[in-house]
């Protein structure tokens, strides 16, 4: 995700700071050579202060393993998996502890970070329930 900050203007300048997060280093960087050549074609001037970790899914997850038959023990169906940056958490936990296995899981939300941001709570009654459900068959 590329997420614009704050936006301070100058008499012959415009400052504008992202935050970019992903949850793999080769997107990320991606991205940010998206924001140079913008930059770049319009003459400006960039500056990387602080980059987050990328948190990278683990393949062999076991956490992950247990989350996906406890969804399927509820619902009866599969899980869906979709993997997303989750944020800055979890590239910093799994920075400072390697070995911390790590799964991101959440209710319905629309319009994020915006005015009109909206949560599902018949789906977040569902994760709480596949929360308390994943803790006890840990």
């Amino acid at each position: 995700s590329l997420n614009m900050g704050n936006i301070t203007t100058f008499e012959n300048m415009i400052h504008i700071h992202y935050l970019i997060r992903f949850f793999n280093t080769e997107e990320k960087e991606k991205i940010y050579r998206n924001i140079l050549h913008g930059i770049n074609r319009l003459q400006g001037q960039v500056s990387q202060l602080y980059t987050y970790p990328c948190w990278e899914q683990n393949p062999d997850s076991k956490l992950e393993n247990v989350l996906s038959r406890t969804f399927e023990s509820i619902y009866h169906i599969p899980l869906k998996h979709k993997y997303s940056p989750g944020g800055t958490e979890y590239g910093i936990f799994s920075q400072n502890i390697p070995c911390l296995d790590i799964v991101a899981f959440g209710p319905i939300r629309e319009n994020i970070h915006t005015p009109e941001e909206a949560l599902d709570i018949a789906s977040f009654d569902r994760v709480y329930q596949l929360l308390t459900t994943l803790l006890k068959n840990l």
